[in-house]
């Protein structure tokens, strides 16, 4: 954190710089002297009506690594009380009423379809060079 010198108006700012010089609120969000205050929600935004969510799986998917996204409470992704989780692993059913997925521990997770809000294959977990110690 650095602080920046008194600004024109005689206000001191505090300001994170980057290796760039580019201040930043610590929110991550630009700054200039011009810039109004930036007061952060009061709590986590709910997700709007315009966003929409696919389930892109089909029983083809089944041995594919695919990611899923579920409730856990709630009626749908739009009402206020939601309460949703990822799973990422290699799909191992998919029916008309249940999906499960083997998560990388050998977890199986078994999911509700009903309860399905997104799901879609995604590309191979990447290699890692070396074991970290």
């Amino acid at each position: 954190m650095r602080f920046l010198p008194e600004l024109a108006d005689g206000e001191a700012s505090v300001a994170l710089v980057l290796r760039s010089r580019i201040p930043m609120s610590p929110w991550g969000l630009l700054v200039s002297p011009d810039s109004p205050p930036f007061d952060p929600p009061a709590r986590r935004p709910q997700i709007s009506h315009g966003v929409r969510f696919i389930v892109a799986l089909t029983e083809d998917s089944i041995g594919e690594r695919v990611s899923i996204r579920y409730l856990l409470r709630g009626e749908g992704p739009t009402d206020p009380n939601v309460l949703m989780t990822d799973v990422l692993g290699h799909l191992r059913i998919w029916t008309e009423t249940i999906a499960e997925v083997v998560k990388r521990d050998g977890e199986v997770i078994t999911i509700e379809r009903a309860k399905i809000v997104a799901a879609k294959v995604i590309p191979p977990e990447p290699k890692r060079s070396r074991e970290r110690a």
